[in-house]
């Protein structure tokens, strides 16, 4: 099992890209730089804001640890989880892995002490993504 040895909340100064969803931390934003350790290694990751809030809310939900090569799992629980009833789904381009940018997912399985923060984490990438 891996023990997180820190957490840090820093503003990106150039383009990172999320261990979470692949997509980039855009300079200027709020991101999670994350160390961890098992069995002697190290591990280094960012994350925004809102994908760790999902991951924090799976874990919690699930009861399951995490294992970043099978993000899927997430993925599948999440949709099952916020998609199941939102009446654009069948048509919502966030499907599949783009989930983790999804504001109506968000809405339906963060709680509301963290929900702000990741709302405001997916507007400030998507207003970059579509400049």
């Amino acid at each position: 099992m891996s023990e997180i040895c820190s957490v840090i909340q820093r503003k990106a100064k150039k383009i990172h890209f999320c261990d979470v969803c692949g997509k980039p931390i855009i300079p200027d934003s709020e991101y999670l730089a994350i160390r961890s350790a098992e069995d002697g290694r190290f591990w280094h990751n960012k994350e925004h804001i809102h994908c760790d809030a999902l991951l924090e809310a799976y874990t919690r939900q699930t009861g399951l640890g995490l294992d970043f090569g099978r993000m899927d799992m997430v993925v599948t629980w999440l949709c099952a989880k916020a998609c199941s009833e939102c009446s654009h789904e069948s048509s919502c381009r966030l499907a599949g892995q783009d989930i983790f940018g999804c504001t109506a997912a968000l809405r339906r399985v963060l709680q509301p002490t963290v929900l702000h923060a990741a709302m405001e984490s997916v507007r400030k990438n998507i207003d970059v993504e579509e400049s």
